[in-house]
């Protein structure tokens, strides 16, 4: 076999090893991309249904996750509140 054949050789293989990492990386970020658009349904999802939780209409099977959601939400106010108070010089409120 001449030189020339097996660089010609090598040179086809190492396209063809290039092709398939492009390849993979290619399916790699299409699953990414499906992973954040998935994503993005389940938080838009999560919304409407905390949303008909604070309308009042809430469904069953979830009502303990907006519950929880709802504690956290009244934490996350009243800290605020005391990081507004301690930027302000409020006298007694406790560091956050």
């Amino acid at each position: 076999m001449s030189f020339l054949q097996k660089l010609r050789e090598g040179v086809e293989k190492a396209t063809g090893e290039v092709g398939e990492l492009a390849q993979s990386a290619k399916s790699k970020l299409e699953i990414a991309r499906l992973n954040d658009d998935r994503n993005q349904l389940l938080r838009e999802l999560g919304g409407q249904i905390y949303a008909r939780h604070k309308q009042g209409r809430p469904i069953p099977e979830v009502e303990d996750l907006c519950e929880r959601l709802v504690a956290i939400d009244a934490e996350i106010q009243h800290r605020e509140a005391q990081a507004a108070a301690q930027s302000k010089g409020g006298p007694g409120e406790e560091p956050v």
